[in-house]
């Protein structure tokens, strides 16, 4: 089974999550010590969650952490998916979320 494949069905039944304002967090442990570039890893998942159908584009997410932990078998990448707060029109808002990273939406 290809991976695209694999998370979709991983995410059955799951809640789908739309909207212009999400957040995702990731934690990728890889399944041996092999170099990976995580960007790459980052673009296959949220390939996937939009294959899956769990999120609509992932131009809609406008913050993403990743971590990445010591190699385990088989593998895995934990993905914890919010919708960040839409501020009232006209209204910018600033985020800031833990280690000080700032987010600003609307304008």
């Amino acid at each position: 089974m290809e991976w695209r494949e694999a998370l979709a069905f991983a995410c059955l039944g799951k809640p789908k999550l739309s909207g212009p304002n999400i957040a995702a967090f990731l934690t990728l442990t890889p399944p041996d010590r092999r170099r990976r570039d995580i960007d790459n890893v980052l673009k296959t998942t949220f390939d996937g969650l939009i294959h899956a159908g769990v999120i609509e584009d992932d131009a809609f997410v406008k913050v993403i952490a990743a971590s990445v932990l010591p190699p385990r078998r088989p593998g895995e990448v934990k993905v914890v998916l919010m919708r960040l707060p839409a501020p009232p029109v006209g209204v910018k808002a600033t985020v800031v979320l833990e280690g000080g990273k700032e987010v600003t939406l609307g304008g």
